[in-house]
């Protein structure tokens, strides 16, 4: 799975059209793309505009990057800032609050030079092979949220991490999120690996308060139209974002991108 990873990702379009190129490949990829925009836009369609993470929680977000002597070529991962923005924390199936979800942390900002970026975590493991997988999960902290997916930095490829810290403990539902930050705001480390390598500490994210539900108005994220500066989506599973969230909005008018 990790080599099939490592492969330079061809570019698709939000349309769902790819640059030219023929073979097996192109046409695993276009028949993989159609498929997972046929099952989100059912999803979509039955679960009122938002396949997944129906419902969440809205939070300031600051994120204060410390710079890293080892330069990764990435901005995001080597400058020294201080960068504003918003959050969406929620939970991805929707299950009752008694029993494990998958949960996830989306993030928005404006970078220096004006532009927005996003990155979309969920709860994965963290271990080498765990960081590739979704882990469902009982509470919102102490966690660690990864980004699943890779991206290449140079000819490097990355993963993306936040882990909340362990000085209190936040059970996954709506009600206990929003008194944690009605009483102090959320701290994570914000981390990035080598691959399968050690996570190292590049900045931390702080949320906060007022905590809104932005059910009256969808809070919607797309990284694919929204990419973080220096880091390039790999991967057939990176892929399939930019043509399944674009297919999405198609059904849920409602929202401004998609999640």
């Amino acid at each position: 799975m990790v080599e099939d990873l490592r492969q330079r990702p061809r570019v698709v379009r939000p349309s769902g059209g790819e640059e030219a190129g023929g073979g097996i490949g192109d046409v695993l990829a276009r028949g993989v793309t159609a498929g997972f925009v046929k099952v989100f836009t059912t999803l979509a369609r039955v679960r009122g505009g938002r396949p997944l993470h129906p419902q969440g929680v809205v939070l300031d977000a600051t994120l204060r990057l410390s710079g890293r002597s080892r330069g990764w070529g990435v901005p995001f991962l080597d400058d020294a800032a201080e960068l504003r923005g918003v959050a969406r924390m929620s939970r991805s199936v929707g299950l009752p609050t008694s029993v494990p979800d998958l949960l996830g942390l989306a993030l928005r900002w404006r970078a220096p030079g004006g532009e927005e970026s996003e990155l979309l975590l969920a709860t994965t493991g963290s271990g080498a092979l765990g960081r590739f997988t979704l882990r469902p999960v009982m509470r919102w902290s102490p966690q660690f949220y990864g980004s699943l997916l890779p991206y290449r930095a140079g000819d490097r490829l990355v993963m993306l991490g936040a882990i909340a810290r362990g000085d209190r403990e936040i059970p996954a539902d709506f009600a206990a999120l929003e008194g944690a930050i009605g009483e102090g705001p959320m701290v994570l480390d914000l981390v990035v690996a080598d691959g399968k390598g050690a996570w190292e500490r590049f900045g931390e994210l702080v949320l906060s308060g007022p905590a809104r539900s932005d059910e009256s108005e969808p809070r919607r994220f797309n990284p694919i139209r929204r990419p973080i500066l220096g880091l390039v989506p790999a991967g057939l599973f990176q892929q399939l974002r930019g043509p399944t969230y674009e297919a999405v909005q198609q059904v849920d008018r409602g929202g401004s991108s998609g999640k």
